[in-house]
C-alpha cells in the first residue's frame, strides 16, 4: 500500500482518489453505540462487503478496517449479543466476529476516537441453529397460476435460514430455486390444465422444516388475458404533476391507443410508495390525486376487442368511500364499480373487482375521482391492471345510462345516444360537507356544445355565498378534447375561447348554463365544477347584448325569488335551429387577428336559442318529494331566449315565458318526465312574480 502523507488533508485527498469516495457517502446512524460524525482530520471505514456468518471457517468472518487513527467496533442493534476480537484497534487492520445470535442480522461499523463514523456499515447475517429453523409460505396451501398477472404467481417465503424449493414435476418452472432468509419464489410457468406441488425445505437434517403448496392452472382457453397494465414507471420521477408526462408505461394486448387525462394529480417516487406493500407492487412511481380543484385521473381507450368479463386490480392506499371508480365503453356512458378498498387510509393494499358488460365494446375507459370526505394526503394508487376474467362479477350496462326519475330535474334521455354523453357531477357543500349532486349534463359531442344542464337548487348550495373561483376553466373528464369544446387552457396558453370561424373576429362568451353564483364559494369544488366545458356554451357577447341582459336577469330572479324550502328543479338548455351557425373553439384574438390553436381547434355549432325550465311546489315548504305531489301542488314554467346581441325587449317578463310543453314542442325533448302533463301544459305568470 502506498505510504500516506503525514498531512491530514493530504490523507483525505489521497483516500478520496482511491477507495473512500463511496465509503464516506451516505453515513447511516446505527444506534447509540455508533454515531455520525464529520471530521476533516481523521477517518475510519470498513472495507469488507456484507456477508453470511460462517459456522465452519472463522477466517471468513474477518472484517477489514482502513483508518488513520484509533477506532472501536460498534453494531446495531446495540443490545445484540455480539463478540468481536479485537474490539478496538488503530490504523489499517482486521477484526473478527467471534459470535453473534443465531437467526439474526446485525449491522457493523467502526467509530473513531473522536466519537464518529465516516464509512458505510455492513450487514452480517447468521443462519438459525438446527433446532430453531422456521419457515412460512404465503399462500400456504394452493396457488392458481395466472399468465396475465405475474404478481399473482409469487410465493412469499418467510424463513430464518437457507432454504431450497423443488417442484414435483419439471413442467412446473420456478425462480429462484434456493435462497437465505426471507425471499420470494416466482412460478414462471406450468402447462395449462395441470396441477403440481412445490416443496420448500428450510435447514438440513432431522430438524429441517418442510412446507408444500399446490400449483394449478386452468385448461387452455380459460386463462385470463392481460389487456392493460400501467405501473407509471417509464422514468423515475421524484415529484411532479402527472399531466407533464414522462411516466406513461402501458403494457398489454389493449395498450396501443391508450391515452391519459389528469387533473390535480402528482406522480411521486418516495418512501410512501407501494414498494413491498402488496404482492406484485412495482415499487417505483405512484400516483397521488388530491381532493381539491375538481380532480380526476382517466385511462382512455383500452382495447378489449369484444371481451365482456374483466378483472380490474390496482394498488390502493385509500378507502372505497374516498374514491369513485367508473368504467365506460364505446358509447361514453360511465358506470360506477362497487369495490373494497384498503383496510385503512394511507395503508397500501392490492385490491381487485370483477365485472362484466351486457354487450361487446371495442374499448374501455376507466376514471378515478375523489369523493368526500376528503383526506389529507389525497388518493394514492399504483399498478392499475385490466385482465379478462372467468367470473361475471358485477353486471354493468354500458349502453344505457342509469335512468331513474328519482331526480325530477333529469329530462328524458335522447333515444339515440350515439352523439351524446351524459354525466353527473357531485361535490360537498361548503358548511355541512355533505356530498350532493351538483348538476347533470347532456353534451352533444357532434356539435361540441351542451344540450342541457339539469340541477337542483336549494339554499344549501349557496352556503359559500355567490363569489366565483378565479376562472378555473377545465375540461369535463368524461369526454376527450375532440368531443368537447376546448374552452380551457391548452398547449401552454392561459386562455382558450370560442371565436368566429377563420378570420371572423367575433368572440363568443364562454357562458355558464348553471351559473357560477348558483354554486357559490370561491375555490370550492361545487363552484369549480361549473367551469367545466360540459356546463359551458357559446353565447352572444356583444356590448349591451340583449341576450346577456335577459339571461342574466333570469339567473338573478331565479336565485332571488324562486328558491324555496322545498327544492327548485331547473333545466338550462341549448337549441340548434341552424347547424350552419358555427364558430371555432381553442382560439384567441390579438389586435383584431384571430388565432386557432393547431391540433385542438375545431368547428363548433353555436346554439340559436337558450331556455330555462323550472319546477317546484306552489307553497314552497310542503316537505314533499315531487312524486308525492298532485298536479295542484306543482307549478312549472319556461323562459326562451334568442342567442343574439339584438332583440325587441331587454326587460325580462311574459314576452320570454313559455309553458314547458311549448318548449318540448320546439326542441323535441321531454322535460320533468314524472310530472303530470297538466303541470307542463300552461303557467300562471302571477305565480312567478309577473
Amino acid at each position: 500500500m502506498e505510504q500516506l502523507n503525514q498531512s491530514p488533508s493530504g490523507v483525505l485527498k489521497l483516500l478520496s482518489r482511491r477507495v473512500l469516495g463511496a465509503l464516506t457517502a451516505a453515513v447511516l446512524l446505527l444506534s447509540s453505540a455508533c454515531t455520525s460524525h464529520e471530521d476533516d482530520e481523521t477517518y475510519a471505514a470498513i472495507t469488507t462487503q456484507s456477508f453470511v456468518f460462517s459456522e465452519t471457517s472463522p477466517g471468513r468472518n474477518e472484517v477489514g478496517v482502513m483508518s488513520n487513527t484509533s477506532w472501536v467496533v460498534c453494531w446495531s442493534p446495540a443490545s445484540a449479543a455480539v463478540v468481536v476480537e479485537p474490539a478496538a484497534g488503530s490504523g489499517d487492520r482486521n477484526f473478527r466476529i467471534v459470535d453473534m445470535p443465531e437467526g439474526s442480522s446485525v449491522q457493523f461499523n467502526v467509530t473513531t476516537t473522536a466519537g464518529g463514523t465516516t464509512g458505510r456499515p455492513i450487514t452480517v447475517t447468521r443462519n438459525a441453529g438446527p433446532s430453531d429453523y422456521s419457515l412460512m409460505l404465503t399462500p400456504d396451501r394452493s396457488l392458481k397460476y395466472n399468465p396475465a398477472d405475474p404478481s399473482a404467481n409469487v410465493v412469499a417465503v418467510t424463513c430464518n435460514t437457507a432454504w431450497v424449493a423443488v417442484p414435483s414435476d419439471a413442467a412446473l418452472t420456478i425462480s429462484p430455486s434456493r435462497g437465505t432468509n426471507n425471499g420470494a419464489i416466482t412460478i414462471t410457468d406450468i402447462p395449462a390444465g395441470e396441477t403440481h406441488t412445490l416443496t420448500v425445505t428450510a435447514g438440513e437434517g432431522e430438524h429441517a422444516v418442510v412446507k408444500s403448496i399446490t400449483v394449478t392452472r386452468d385448461p387452455a382457453g380459460d386463462d385470463p388475458k392481460l389487456l392493460y397494465y400501467e405501473n407509471f414507471d417509464k422514468t423515475d420521477i421524484s415529484s411532479g404533476w402527472a399531466d407533464a408526462g414522462g411516466w406513461e408505461n402501458p403494457a398489454g394486448e389493449g395498450a396501443q391507443g391508450v391515452s391519459y387525462a389528469t387533473r390535480q394529480v402528482r406522480v411521486y417516487n418516495n418512501s410512501y410508495g407501494s414498494s413491498g406493500r402488496y404482492t406484485g407492487a412495482s415499487g417505483h412511481n405512484y400516483m397521488q390525486m388530491y381532493f381539491d380543484f375538481d380532480a380526476y385521473f382517466i385511462i382512455r381507450n383500452i382495447g378489449v376487442s369484444g371481451e365482456q368479463r374483466f378483472t380490474l386490480s390496482l394498488g390502493s392506499a385509500f378507502l372505497a368511500s374516498n374514491c369513485a371508480i367508473a368504467v365506460c365503453g364505446d358509447r361514453g356512458i360511465y358506470k360506477a364499480l362497487t369495490y373494497t378498498g384498503a383496510a385503512t387510509y394511507n395503508s397500501w393494499k392490492g385490491i381487485s373487482v370483477d365485472f362484466s358488460i351486457s354487450s361487446p365494446t371495442e374499448r374501455l375507459s376507466i376514471i378515478f375521482t375523489p369523493i368526500a370526505p376528503s383526506q389529507s394526503s389525497g388518493i394514492k394508487f399504483d399498478d392499475v391492471k385490466l385482465t379478462t376474467s372467468s367470473s361475471a362479477g358485477q353486471a354493468l350496462d354500458l349502453d344505457k345510462p342509469t335512468y331513474t326519475y328519482a331526480w325530477p330535474e333529469i329530462p328524458q334521455r335522447p333515444a339515440d345516444m350515439t352523439d351524446y354523453v351524459i354525466a353527473t357531477c357531485k361535490a360537498p357543500t361548503i358548511a355541512s360537507g355533505q356530498t350532493v349532486r351538483n348538476y347533470t349534463y347532456c353534451y352533444d359531442v357532434r356539435r361540441h356544445q351542451p344540450l342541457w344542464i339539469a340541477h337542483p337548487q336549494h339554499r344549501c348550495y349557496n352556503e359559500g355565498g355567490v363569489e366565483r373561483s378565479d376562472n378555473p376553466w377545465a375540461p369535463s373528464p368524461e369526454m376527450t378534447d375532440a368531443q368537447q369544446a376546448v374552452i380551457y387552457p391548452v398547449a401552454g396558453r392561459s386562455n382558450a375561447v370560442i371565436s368566429g370561424e377563420d378570420t371572423d373576429g367575433y368572440q363568443w362568451t364562454r357562458g355558464h348554463m348553471l351559473a357560477s353564483s348558483y354554486r357559490g364559494g370561491a375555490g370550492s369544488e361545487l363552484n369549480t365544477q361549473t367551469f367545466r366545458s360540459g356546463n359551458v356554451a357559446a353565447q352572444a357577447s356583444g356590448s349591451g347584448s340583449v341576450f346577456q341582459t335577459l339571461w342574466g336577469a333570469a339567473e338573478q330572479k331565479i336565485l332571488n325569488d324562486y328558491v324555496c324550502q322545498d327544492t327548485l328543479y331547473c333545466v338550462s338548455g341549448a337549441h340548434f335551429a341552424d347547424d350552419t351557425k358555427t364558430a371555432m373553439d381553442a382560439s384567441w384574438i390579438s389586435n383584431g387577428i384571430v388565432y386557432h390553436r393547431e391540433g385542438y381547434a375545431k368547428t363548433v355549432v353555436v346554439p340559436t336559442h337558450f331556455y330555462k325550465l323550472l319546477l317546484r311546489t306552489k307553497g314552497g315548504n310542503t316537505g314533499k318529494a315531487i312524486r308525492q305531489c298532485g298536479p295542484g301542488d306543482l307549478q312549472a314554467v319556461g323562459f326562451w331566449f334568442e342567442n343574439s346581441d339584438t332583440g325587441a325587449s331587454t326587460t325580462l317578463g311574459p314576452a320570454q315565458m313559455k309553458s314547458v310543453y311549448a318548449i318540448e314542442q320546439l326542441t323535441g325533448q321531454t322535460f320533468f318526465p314524472e310530472v303530470d302533463p297538466s303541470v307542463k301544459a300552461g303557467f300562471d305568470a302571477s305565480e312567478w312574480g309577473f
